[in-house]
């Protein structure tokens, strides 16, 4: 027996309402994306918005005992995190992964001479992470995942007040969250090359095309970057005259 499940039993024997929680608990496991692990919407229901950048997810379940469970709470958790994702899917939505790239969840490291991006590229890592919670804190019940992800992105993109300071971004999470969007929105990304990004330094190669001032060429791979063609970010697909970045600080995209 999981420490998951050794909690929810504790929680049944001393609580009233069993009956009601016990519902609760069903439906949420019966999400295909949960496939009956529910820890992280428990957790959750402990947490606000305003905390959620300190949670850390406890395998123990030792801390949430001394707290009192509160099932309303639960239940609007559990409607938002359907909202975010819809029960049809199996996985989280390569939509919903790109907006973590911006996010903590990626780390940005020496390799070698290079840079690369990285994650725990699992669903279930991702799914019991701040990042993911966070947006689950924030998506309104009445919102569909897609009018919720819309809003982030035009926050973002709203505080670039002109395209030449999008231009002159350096960071590299936020290039390639800017590649993301566009790319995404024309069906042009794909997370089957992986989840993990390597980044070439080209500043010096005059040859090389960019959106940003900053000449970096970005490769998806797995668990080892080997600098696979195959595997680049294709940018250049939007290196075609069209002002991309104004549609983005715009938020016309």
């Amino acid at each position: 027996m999981t420490e998951e499940e050794k909690y929810k039993f504790w929680l049944y024997k001393n609580n009233a309402n069993r009956n009601l929680i016990e519902q609760e608990f069903w439906e949420a496991e019966d999400h295909k994306l949960n496939s009956g692990r529910i820890g992280h919407l428990i957790q959750a229901s402990f947490e606000t918005i305003e905390v959620i950048y300190k949670f850390k997810y406890d395998n123990s379940f030792v801390k949430v005992r001394d707290l009192n469970f509160d099932l309303s709470r639960f239940q609007s958790i559990k409607s938002k995190f359907f909202a975010l994702n819809p029960v049809k899917q199996k996985n989280i939505s390569g939509k919903l992964w790109g907006f973590l790239l911006p996010t903590t969840y990626y780390s940005v490291s020496n390799y070698g001479n290079q840079r690369i991006i990285t994650c725990q590229s699992s669903d279930y890592q991702a799914l019991i992470s701040r990042e993911f919670l966070k947006m689950v804190l924030e998506i309104e019940s009445a919102e569909t995942s897609d009018q919720y992800l819309l809003k982030i992105a035009n926050n973002y993109f709203s505080k670039y007040n002109s395209t030449c300071k999008l231009v002159n971004e350096i960071d590299l999470k936020i290039q390639l969250f800017s590649y993301f969007v566009l790319l995404n929105d024309k069906g042009l990304w794909h997370w089957n090359k992986g989840k993990n990004f390597g980044c070439y330094y080209k500043s010096n190669d005059s040859d090389f095309q960019s959106l940003f001032m900053s000449k970096n060429h970005f490769q998806h791979y797995d668990q080892k970057w080997g600098g696979a063609d195959w595997r680049n970010v294709d940018y250049n697909l939007l290196i075609d005259g069209t002002d991309y970045f104004a549609n983005l600080v715009d938020t016309t995209y």
